[in-house]
């Protein structure tokens, strides 16, 4: 369970294709978000922040895209007792509809 790695792909817009993969390292508790060749790191096993926080959940904000822009919110749940040997909640939203929701890792 602990060294398992949630992986999510999606392909977004119309002219312009923007390829996003969403990462999380069960273990560590990264969470990465790769754009086409960009890397933006959302939460860093480095930072005490992803480790120790009170809320349930933590929504991160994207734009993505060159020419054809696009809106990206990431939502990340957790359970309040033992996060980190329960299931975790993810939830792709891009320009305001939802892409995907998975529970794991």
């Amino acid at each position: 369970m602990f060294l398992q790695k949630m992986k999510l792909q999606h392909a977004i817009g119309d002219k312009e294709k923007t390829a996003i993969i969403i990462e999380r390292n069960c273990f560590t508790g990264s969470l990465i978000c790769r754009e086409n060749n960009k890397v933006h790191c959302l939460s860093s096993p480095w930072n005490l922040n992803t480790h120790l926080y009170w809320q349930l959940s933590r929504e991160f904000d994207l734009e993505v895209g060159e020419e054809e822009r696009h809106s990206i919110k990431i939502i990340h749940s957790r359970p309040r007792w033992f996060p980190g040997f329960r299931h975790q909640t993810i939830e792709v939203f891009a320009n305001g509809k939802l892409l995907e929701k998975h529970i794991g890792c």
